[in-house]
């Protein structure tokens, strides 16, 4: 029995150079090369990568996808462990038939699964009925062929119990966190950071895009805002939020000097609403991670996903409107934020180090373990 990950990697034709896969998935393929797996890597040899992304060139690229699979992982015997992170790049119902006769032939896959669309268009009346199709099919071929899946939390494990049976969530574990590595430097420096005064402001760091953040552009005018992040559209933006500009994903902790991180989604400072919004329910944002690592204590929507691991390990604040957060600052002491602070320290150090997926690793094979003859 060997224990393996898939890396994969996209080949340019014109160059042979190979494109970056995102701070996410690499921590992933650290942390799991680390544990000792061994890396298959499956290299998306697709045609015309270079000339852009329209539909006809979407789908040549799905149908090639499942022949770079197909050579990469040809050498796999029965018994062998598959750890694969879902959704695939140019995922089709190809690459989902294929992985799942895999299975059939006893290689043993695990997913990590990042993102689900079911979970986000399969009740949208706006997305064609053809195409909500197409994706529970596609994805419900691979969830049922697996052995194991590792999601978000319990909230996501409940949703895909929802949508896809009983038997997937029986094979499912519960991360409860992305971990987010950084460069030994950077996590010393975060760690030796002082404790910041609670009134520094409120980090919000990712796409600040209009159109999928919209949020960002009604911010309530009494609290301090520090935007970081590409997309933004500053000109109608309140006084009180400053934009700090775009950086690497392990150079930006050092950048967070505010008070908290907001964990927000959605059109509306309201509440967290629309497709993006009402995802937190079920999601884990990267982002989260990311202000944990960095020392920073969170705000997150009280209906959020995240809101159950924030109130238990005390590393952070609920609000139900962005409007709450300036009363709710305001009424911590420097004693409580002090021990919200410390408490986000002890939280950060198992993030940096791999810690949750470490565990979740764990967990999913003591339980195929149990599972064998």
């Amino acid at each position: 029995m060997g224990l393996f990950y898939v890396s994969e990697k996209y080949s340019l034709t014109h160059t042979g150079q190979h494109t970056a896969i995102g701070k996410a998935r690499e921590d992933v393929e650290c942390i799991l090369a680390d544990s000792g797996f061994a890396s298959i890597d499956v290299v998306q040899n697709s045609p015309d990568v270079a000339r852009g992304s329209s539909p006809a060139l979407k789908l040549k690229r799905r149908l090639f996808s499942a022949g770079d699979w197909k050579k990469a992982l040809h050498t796999l015997a029965s018994g062998d462990i598959l750890f694969i992170q879902f959704p695939v790049h140019n995922h089709s119902v190809a690459v989902s038939k294929y992985l799942a006769s895999l299975a059939k032939d006893g290689v043993r896959i695990v997913l990590v699964v990042h993102d689900l669309e079911s979970f986000r268009i399969i009740h949208n009346s706006d997305e064609p009925r053809l195409r909500r199709l197409e994706l529970k099919r596609e994805e419900g071929l691979l969830l049922e062929a697996c052995v194991g899946i590792i999601f978000h939390n319990t909230k996501m494990q409940e949703r895909a119990r929802e949508l896809f049976g009983e038997q997937v969530y029986q094979k499912s574990v519960s991360l409860g966190c992305f971990d987010y590595l950084l460069p030994d430097d950077v996590a010393r420096a975060v760690e030796e950071r002082p404790i910041a005064s609670k009134s520094k402001g409120v980090v919000i760091a990712g796409n600040l895009l209009r159109r999928k953040a919209g949020y960002v552009y009604e911010l309530p005018l009494d609290v301090p805002f520090l935007l970081f992040g590409p997309n933004y559209e500053g000109g109608d933006s309140r006084q009180n939020a400053t934009y700090r500009g775009v950086f690497a994903p392990d150079e930006l902790p050092m950048h967070l000097d505010g008070s908290f991180g907001l964990i927000w989604d959605g059109p509306t400072a309201d509440t967290c609403a629309g497709a993006y919004g009402e995802y937190l329910e079920i999601n884990n944002p990267h982002k989260a991670s990311l202000y944990l690592a960095s020392g920073l204590p969170v705000i997150v929507w009280e209906r959020a996903a995240l809101a159950e691991l924030v109130t238990k390990s005390g590393c952070g604040i609920t609000v139900a409107s962005l409007s709450e957060i300036g009363d709710k600052v305001a009424a911590l002491d420097d004693a409580t934020y002090e021990e919200m602070t410390n408490n986000v320290r002890e939280l950060g150090k198992k993030i940096r180090n791999g810690g949750f997926l470490r565990d979740a690793v764990g967990r999913m094979l003591n339980q195929l373990r149990q599972e064998e003859p």
